[in-house]
């Protein structure tokens, strides 16, 4: 037998030059077989040299890039550019952040898919319908030990023939009752029937859906400057911009409704509404995700996924200049005279993707400080006012 997934494979390739152009490519896939529907990881990095402008003067040396062929080993002053693990070093908040709003998202989709229109409607026929069975089956006996074999014909709005009227005359009540029930089964047994078709579709789990969400775009910006005097002068400037996303996904299937809805109600985790009753505690929910990440160990109890899987992508570009002025020093008299300098102006950019199989776990903590929100603003206002008129 074929495994239906193979791998990873691994490519590296890299143009390794001390110049703009110089790059550095991995990726990491998995193969599989027919028919191609297994959500796999995969994992992708692009290094890349934009520009570079530098010029040396008098007695200081040219400096150099060293390329990207050992961009692991930190060559100086290729560390200062683009690097494979930047994400993971500088901005592993955001691109928590990322995937906590992209998680948010793809369960506000599953909440609408749960909650849709035709499902509930079918769901409120198949109870509506076994309640008013219930009901004709229950008259038809009541009417059967009350008014004998004519009372329960006509409850069963079946027609009365002259068997019916001459066992209308032998009727005893209580020795004949479930002779003349099962008699008639052709009467009740449809609505039995009913009954039985209504239950297994209450049963069955709701459709199948195939759910996707994109988080926030979250952004990922530093610049810091920095100089120096040593005897010779160095002014340095890094500014680093781009962005991060997430998407989750998968193929969602609510199996037991009736577990998705009391999560929903507060009953399977009293945690969060333990968290809900501590004066202010949104207000906290404004900078630490506490309630995220309490209503994460029940909110996917009754549901289960196929394929689920989350993907982020960040680009980030960095530019990187450095002035240097060298000076050398003569005596007598003790004196510093500039006898040379370059100027070093650096950009790169990298490109990271990552899928990783299954849904993201919520990431506590701090939400960036950068989020402006009209909503929390009024808020503010308003219980700072509440709390000066008490």
């Amino acid at each position: 037998m074929v495994a239906p997934s193979s791998g990873p494979t691994w490519k590296v390739v890299v143009r390794d030059i001390d110049d703009a152009g110089s790059s550095r490519l991995v990726q990491s896939r998995y193969k599989q077989t027919k028919p191609y529907n297994l959500v796999l990881p995969y994992y992708m990095e692009k290094l890349l040299t934009t520009g570079l402008t530098r010029q040396a003067w008098g007695s200081a040396s040219l400096p150099h890039t060293g390329g990207f062929a050992n961009v692991n080993t930190g060559k100086s002053p290729i560390d200062l550019a683009v690097q494979p693990s930047l994400i993971d070093d500088h901005y592993a908040t955001e691109r928590d952040q990322a995937i906590n709003t992209a998680r948010n998202s793809f369960l506000s989709w599953l909440d609408e898919a749960a909650e849709s229109a035709v499902a509930l409607a079918e769901r409120k026929q198949s109870v509506d319908m076994i309640a008013n069975r219930g009901k004709q089956l229950l008259g038809a006996a009541l009417a059967l030990k009350r008014g004998g074999p004519v009372a329960l014909v006509k409850a069963l709005k079946l027609s009365i023939n002259p068997k019916v009227r001459q066992d209308q005359k032998r009727w005893s009540r209580s020795r004949q009752f479930s002779r003349y029930w099962l008699e008639y089964h052709f009467g009740w047994a449809p609505l039995v029937s009913d009954i039985g078709v209504c239950i297994d579709r209450l049963q069955k789990p709701f459709t199948e859906e195939k759910l996707s969400a994109v988080g926030a775009r979250v952004s990922l910006a530093k610049s810091r400057s920095s100089s120096y005097y040593d005897g010779n002068t160095t002014d340095q400037w890094w500014n680093q911009e781009g962005s991060i996303r997430c998407k989750v996904g998968g193929v969602v299937r609510i199996t037991n409704p009736n577990l998705y809805l009391a999560d929903r109600l507060g009953l399977v985790n009293p945690a969060t509404v333990a968290w809900e009753l501590v004066p202010f505690s949104f207000v906290v929910d404004w900078f630490v995700n506490v309630n995220d990440f309490l209503a994460s160990f029940s909110e996917l109890h009754g549901v289960t996924f196929d394929n689920a899987y989350h993907t982020w992508k960040a680009n980030v570009k960095i530019s990187y200049r450095r002035r240097f002025i060298e000076r050398t020093y003569y005596s007598p008299p003790p004196r510093r005279i500039e006898t040379g300098g370059h100027f070093f102006d650096l950009q790169t950019e990298g490109k990271y993707l990552r899928r990783t199989a299954g849904l993201p776990a919520v990431v506590l903590g701090v939400r960036p400080p950068w989020r402006v929100s009209v909503k929390r603003a009024l808020t503010a206002i308003s219980l700072l006012v509440q709390n000066g008129l008490k």
